[in-house]
Formats: C-alpha cells, sequence, structure tokens
C-alpha cells in the first residue's frame, strides 16, 4: 500500500457529514421527485423504479453513520462525485418498456435493496471507512452496490435508449471501476479489510472482476 495514501486521510468533521448528509439526501429526492413527475405523465415501469431506487439512497444517505476515515485525494473526491452525479443525469426517451429491461431493473433494484441493507448504515460517497462489512450481498462480492447500479442502469439505458444515455451509461461505469480502486486503496489500511479482499475475492462481477 503506497505510503502516500495514508498520508492523505483525514479525521471526519461531524458538522460537515450531517450538512452533506442533508445537501447530498435532498439532492436525491429532488431527482427522484422530477422523474415521478414523468410517471405520473407517462406511467412506465422503468421510471417508477428509478422513483423507488433514488428515493432509498436518500433515506439512507441522511442515516448514515459517521466515518473514522477519509480520504482527502483530489482524484478520489472527483471519480466519486462523478459517480455519484452522473446516474443522476440520465433522462427517458421513448414510450415503452421492453420486458427483459424491465426485468434487468427490476432485479437491480432488488439486488441494490438487499445490498443497502447489508451496507446499512455505511452509506457513503468519497472513500471513507465506515466499518468493514462482510455479510449478506458483500459475501459474494466487494462493492455490490456498485454491481446492482450498474445491472439497473443498462435495463434503463435499453428501455430509454439515446446516444446520450449511451454515453452517459459508459462515464459512469468508468467512475465506478476507478471509484472502486480509490476506495480500496483506503480501506486496505484496515487489516479486517485487508483479510476481508482475501476471503472475497471479487470486486465487482463475481469470476470475472
Amino acid at each position: 500500500m503506497p505510503r502516500n495514501e495514508a498520508s492523505e486521510i483525514c479525521a471526519p468533521n461531524r458538522l460537515w457529514e450531517i450538512a452533506a448528509n442533508i445537501l447530498v439526501g435532498t439532492f436525491f429526492l429532488l431527482f427522484a421527485w422530477s422523474f415521478a413527475k414523468d410517471f405520473l405523465a407517462t406511467p412506465r415501469i422503468s421510471i417508477f423504479l428509478v422513483v423507488i431506487k433514488e428515493t432509498l439512497d436518500a433515506i439512507f444517505f441522511l442515516c448514515r453513520r459517521l466515518p473514522t476515515q477519509v480520504t482527502s485525494r483530489w482524484l478520489s473526491w472527483t471519480t466519486a462525485i462523478g459517480g455519484t452525479i452522473t446516474p443522476l443525469l440520465f433522462r427517458p426517451s421513448g414510450t415503452a418498456d421492453f420486458v427483459a429491461a424491465n426485468v434487468l431493473q427490476t432485479a437491480g433494484l432488488c439486488l441494490q435493496i438487499a445490498a443497502i441493507i447489508s451496507l446499512n448504515r455505511s452509506f457513503g460517497i468519497v472513500p471513507a471507512n465506515r466499518g468493514i462489512k462482510r455479510n449478506g450481498m458483500y459475501r459474494v462480492v466487494r462493492h455490490p452496490l456498485y454491481s446492482c447500479y450498474t445491472v439497473t442502469l443498462v435495463g434503463f439505458v435499453i428501455n430509454n435508449l439515446s446516444i446520450y444515455n449511451i454515453l452517459l451509461l459508459l462515464l459512469t461505469t468508468t467512475f465506478q471501476v476507478v471509484r472502486i480502486f480509490r476506495e480500496e486503496e483506503l480501506l486496505s489500511l484496515d487489516a479486517d479489510y485487508r483479510q476481508y479482499a482475501k476471503e472475497t475475492k471479487w470486486k465487482l462481477i463475481p469470476f470475472v472482476f
């Protein structure tokens, strides 16, 4: 583990964390509301599932646990914020849904719920140590939420096909992959995480990555 990572972590500021929780939680709720209006105008399963997902994100973000360590590296913050914001930039396109895409979105949403329950109050954005998780979906891959997000977004893009959404999906996926490596640099400073990484080999996709 590079020494510079250990030198660029800091203790959390409680007031900043509370303010960030409220700000980002509100942002998620506003995004969910914008999609809810689209759903009311044109009822579609793909849009309704986005509303549920973003509302869940807001709830868990508002009650997340205070971390013991937070990175101060600019690249980690950039990729984390980029990976959080880009999924909120997807836009509805078209007027009909495909069954296969709805299955992907539904499966992704259900898995997200399971992953969020497994993560519980350790939900966060920038790389931070909020406790090492080993149970639930964390027995399968080390970053199950990112896996579930990807499944859900692929389903959404199929239902809402456009060049804009496709490019955004590629950008979001890139952010998430880089984000994984940045998070693991910080978490690997913890001996418990290093042991967990030996027990759970796959980062994102079982038997692939």
